[in-house]
């Protein structure tokens, strides 16, 4: 299993708070939801992809969808309600898809569906530019081709989602699991996903997909690559990104941060210009230390 050099600091702050810290506020949220024992970072861990995934052209080994485990549950960390879901080439892409036909339609797909992977497989896996991608986009008629292929699987993608919403629904339980990519015994699969709030929830929990909607991106990711006499010195590849865009039920919650923020910025004002402080906190109803 490799490693990236180190956590991020959201798993760290977490299972450090959750072994060291019992009045963490996230540590005595998630206790309440009936988690127990040691917390344990993850996300910095590549394992083995399962047959099925590499069968469709994934790689066999990829950062797991979890980032934490504590105890038997490994929990994937959301710190924005816009997130990412899903980000990779066209290898993983149309892996993502097609397994998904594979176990849950019996290959039975529509050509919505096959119009999708065929976009896919035009998409560029890997090619060199004399410019950076931003210029190449302007002068180069590869990069201006590939960009109007990453149009089209945009469209189409969101045009099959529309029309099958219970592809779109496995879609997004897979992007957040990990279950078919790792294989459901895998550390890599997340069980449960914690978003801002905090909120808890489980895969499994139809609230994955309340308010949600999904916004998707395709285009390239670069990269400069050592020069060699007349080798062109930028290397480019197309990437197909899935953004869940979540919106908060629990009002309270979201005026408990506004009030947090202004609070903050308050203070900051407090020993600057503000005279009538009582009057403005009786205004704003909010209780400043």
């Amino acid at each position: 299993m490799a490693k990236r050099d180190a956590p991020f600091e959201l798993e760290q702050t977490i299972t450090d708070n959750w072994n060291e810290n019992p009045k963490d506020g996230v540590t005595k949220y998630l206790k309440s939801m009936g988690l127990k024992g040691k917390a344990e970072k993850i996300g910095n861990i590549q394992f083995e992809t399962s047959k099925v995934w590499q069968k469709y052209g994934g790689h066999p080994k990829s950062f797991g969808k979890a980032d934490i485990k504590i105890g038997d549950s490994n929990i994937s960390l959301k710190s924005t309600d816009d997130h990412l879901i899903f980000s990779g080439a066209k290898g993983e892409s149309k892996a993502i898809f097609l397994s998904i036909a594979n176990i849950h339609y019996k290959q039975k797909v529509s050509s919505i569906l096959n119009r999708i992977v065929n976009h896919l497989d035009t998409m560029v896996g890997s090619a060199f530019t004399p410019s950076t991608i931003g210029k190449a986009k302007k002068t180069d008629y590869l990069v201006q081709q590939a960009g109007i292929v990453h149009g089209k699987v945009k469209d189409e993608i969101l045009h099959f989602f529309k029309k099958d919403e219970k592809f779109q629904k496995l879609a997004i339980k897979e992007m957040l699991s990990g279950k078919i990519k790792f294989g459901k015994d895998s550390l890599g699969v997340a069980d449960y996903v914690l978003y801002p709030g905090p909120e808890l929830l489980s895969i499994n929990d139809p609230k994955i997909f309340t308010k949600a909607d999904i916004d998707i991106r395709v285009d390239f990711k670069s990269q400069s690559a050592p020069a060699s006499g007349n080798v062109n010195n930028y290397r480019y590849w197309s990437v197909v990104q899935l953004i869940q865009k979540r919106f908060r039920v629990d009002e309270d919650i979201e005026n408990q941060y506004l009030k947090k923020d202004i609070g903050n910025l308050i203070n900051l004002l407090r020993f600057s210009f503000i005279n009538e402080w009582e009057d403005l906190l009786g205004f704003l109803e909010l209780d400043i230390e």
